[in-house]
């Protein structure tokens, strides 16, 4: 029940203060080019064809290898957004989402009688700890769905609602992002914490009822129940093929510190203040930060998961606030709106170059400027990138959806970027007509081979990328 408060109170400001901060911390990041830009390339093809993607076809490595399309809908709605309005348009659009994220968590907190003060400290909480997963990406456009779903079990519900709601969320979540089941998680540890606290077995069957209807909206999409074996035999790979953000997080590095901070302050609360903290809420915290041990992309989801108990925890023995005075309030509310719009403003507006500055751009317009079409060589990690800006006759040979790629057709591109002795002959083989390589010691080898042969010409090199493409006269037949 949400507590009495004046309407003048300090708390509610802070709490927009939050939020705004967050739209702006979200949508003011440069736009990353890891896997956004092959999402959006497989929503353009299938708004052109109008057929689900269920086949590769950007890639030569692993053409015609099926595979499920977990996030179609990421894919579908990036490229629609980006169609309308660019980059602009979907840096807005994910500060919104994040913004209604901490805002949703605020009025749970509220909700469950949190002082408003309280709230907005649990609000600042989240956004340190989503801050370093504020990309435009999938995963973060499933948080508002998680904190919708966190908003919901706070407030009053029918049974009928609670169906709805739970399919409604459970169906946008699993066709949008595969981190669908933490919402089981949560909803399971709540109700098992529910029913052993207060012995409520009808909040407890609330609970599971919830889960039960999400499960059930999880299996309706173009996937189906296969989403779940999606999402279990792809749990382990990315960390496997040697993504960083699915390795445990250095606590004491600089990006470790806001979760090794986060956990430090949960550890004094549940010193002090275990008694004041429902059971529920120390299963999901305790769950979600051993989450948040196993890699730093799960960071984000503890700091989602612990805010409203974070809130109510800090507003046990509280003193209530007493309120503004009605002048002083006005004041501060119109200087605080007036100090965000304006930095919202200049923060979200249209820059010279929106992708972050270590794209190789150069290098991508030089090997589009030298041919209609071709087989590119790429790190995975610019192959979304390459292959959004250079077209459908282009083939490249990697990108970051590591579902798609067997270990063989993963390995293709780090084995030639160590520059086997037989490299020439391999990219004969494999048609290769053009590299976009990194200045990074990895790549020195096939650089420097690349320099050295007469088959191979330079297109364009800065501090960001070079670009090669085979000589004309030395063009392969394409296998």
């Amino acid at each position: 029940m949400a507590t009495s408060e004046p309407t003048n109170s300090l708390g509610s400001l802070l709490i927009a203060s939050v939020v705004a901060m967050t739209v702006l911390a979200a949508g003011g990041q440069f736009i990353a080019t890891n896997d956004l830009h092959i999402f959006m390339s497989m929503g353009q093809a299938m708004a052109q064809s109008g057929q689900f993607m269920e086949t590769e076809s950007f890639t030569w490595t692993a053409q015609g290898t099926p595979f499920v399309h977990g996030p179609w809908g990421f894919s579908v709605l990036s490229w629609w957004i980006h169609d309308l309005a660019g980059l602009v348009g979907l840096r807005w659009f994910n500060g919104l989402l994040a913004g209604l994220s901490v805002a949703l968590l605020g009025r749970a907190a509220v909700l469950r009688g949190a002082d408003t003060r309280a709230a907005a400290f649990s609000c600042l909480f989240a956004c340190v700890l989503l801050f370093q997963n504020l990309a435009v990406r999938a995963q973060t456009w499933a948080y508002p769905l998680f904190a919708l779903l966190i908003w919901w079990i706070s407030r009053e519900r029918g049974r009928k609602s609670n169906w709805l709601m739970g399919v409604a969320i459970g169906c946008a979540w699993a066709n949008l992002h595969g981190s669908f089941p933490a919402a089981l998680v949560f909803l399971g540890l709540s109700g098992i914490g529910q029913a052993w606290s207060a012995r409520d077995l009808k909040a407890a069957f609330s609970f599971g009822s919830l889960a039960l209807a999400f499960a059930l909206g999880t299996c309706i999409g173009p996937n189906g129940p296969e989403i779940y074996s999606f999402v279990l035999s792809n749990s382990n790979l990315p960390q496997a093929r040697g993504l960083s953000e699915w390795n445990s997080p250095a606590l004491f590095s600089v990006s470790g510190a806001r979760f090794t901070a986060g956990l430090g302050l949960w550890a004094v609360l549940l010193l002090k203040k275990r008694q004041a903290i429902a059971p529920r809420d120390i299963l999901v915290v305790l769950a979600f930060a051993g989450l948040g041990f196993t890699g730093t992309r799960f960071i984000s989801w503890f700091g989602l998961a612990s805010s409203v108990p974070l809130a109510l925890a800090l507003s046990a023995g509280m003193r209530p606030s007493k309120g503004m005075p009605p002048q002083v309030y006005r004041r501060f509310r119109m200087g605080l709106a007036l100090c965000w719009s304006v930095l919202m403003v200049r923060g979200l507006q249209p820059r010279e170059r929106e992708l972050r500055q270590e794209t190789p751009v150069a290098a991508v317009q030089a090997i589009q400027a030298s041919a209609t079409g071709g087989r590119l060589l790429n790190p995975p990690e610019y192959g979304g990138y390459a292959r959004f800006t250079l077209g459908s006759n282009w083939k490249i040979s990697n990108d970051m959806r590591v579902w798609v790629f067997d270990d063989e057709a993963w390995n293709v591109y780090p084995q030639l970027a160590q520059g086997p002795k037989n490299w020439s002959e391999q990219l004969d083989r494999l048609g290769v007509t053009h590299l976009l390589l990194l200045p990074l010691p990895y790549h020195k080898a096939l650089i420097d081979l690349a320099f050295a042969s007469a088959n191979w010409e330079l297109l364009a090199e800065d501090e960001f990328g070079l670009a090669f493409q085979r000589r004309r006269e030395a063009v392969p037949a394409t296998p």
